[in-house]
């Protein structure tokens, strides 16, 4: 059995968990959200890593190859693009009949579990945004719930549990994987000629995005650079807010300063209203 089909995450709780790839940023984020939903989980990586240690710290079963014999007493096998179809544990858990999902799906089963969705895509700078989106969110005591491809510092991990209100999640555009996510605010950041081995074209890049943010909820609303030629079909045909230096933006950052070597600040304007200055703490 392959996919989610008709799955909730209820259906999940009294299940075992086995994650291929368990030592990947993204995954043992999701591993360790499964854990505190009670739920069992295991995997497999080729090689210890921090993120491998930290796991196994927690109690969690970890093989250092790729067996058969890994996924035996398991109900679900998480896997992630990376993994090949010739993977023996994919391959077991395929003829033993298991659930099989991908890590995009799972994603998308958790972010059901939340009342507002902010997903956020582009084919550079999600990690950092979505961070920043994260902290602006805990500064503000909103108290949301956190899955990034990165070690957030703030918090010294991939993700952080909160309330049951904000789900912000990074979203990867590889193989449409975040097609599983049903956002109320698609961020969409930029657009490039990337990951062409399965969009074989910009132009199939670019419908990918646009099915993305037709994914939006009823109600929810599409964040589009105004600045990227790319992202200009996306935010001309769907409802959305715009952002960036042109000053037909919606969101618009001007007088931008070098306040010291490497570090900028700015105003931000929506539409004719100046919201406050900026000054960025990175390069």
């Amino acid at each position: 059995m392959c996919g989610m089909n008709n799955l909730k995450f209820d259906d999940l709780k009294n299940k075992k968990f086995h994650f291929i790839g368990i030592g990947g940023i993204s995954m043992s984020g999701l591993a360790f959200m499964l854990m505190h939903n009670q739920i069992y989980v295991q995997g497999s990586d080729l090689a210890k890593n921090q993120e491998t240690e930290k796991l196994e710290k927690a109690g969690v079963k970890v093989f250092y190859e790729h067996k058969k014999e890994n996924v035996k007493n398991v109900d679900i096998v998480v896997y992630t693009s990376a993994i090949k179809d010739d993977n023996e544990e994919f391959v077991e858990a395929k003829q033993k009949g298991k659930i099989i999902l991908k890590r995009a799906e799972l994603i998308g089963l958790i972010a059901r579990l939340y009342k507002y969705v902010i997903a956020i895509s582009g084919s550079h700078g999600k990690t950092t945004t979505t961070a920043m989106i994260a902290e602006i969110l805990m500064q503000a005591n909103k108290n949301p719930t956190i899955h990034i491809g990165g070690n957030l510092n703030s918090i010294s991990s991939s993700y952080k549990l909160g309330g049951n209100e904000i789900f912000v999640t990074e979203a990867c555009e590889y193989k449409d994987n975040y097609l599983y996510i049903l956002p109320d605010i698609a961020v969409v950041l930029n657009i490039d000629a990337d990951h062409l081995d399965y969009f074989k074209s910009l132009e199939g890049v670019k419908e990918s995005f646009y099915k993305f943010v037709c994914n939006v909820k009823k109600g929810g609303i599409s964040i589009v650079s105004k600045d990227d030629v790319n992202s200009k079909d996306i935010e001309m045909n769907l409802n959305s807010a715009t952002f960036g230096f042109d000053k037909g933006a919606d969101i618009c950052a001007s007088r931008v300063k070098e306040y010291k070597p490497g570090y900028y600040s700015f105003d931000v304007r929506f539409s004719k209203y100046k919201l406050g200055n900026i000054k960025l703490n990175i390069l």
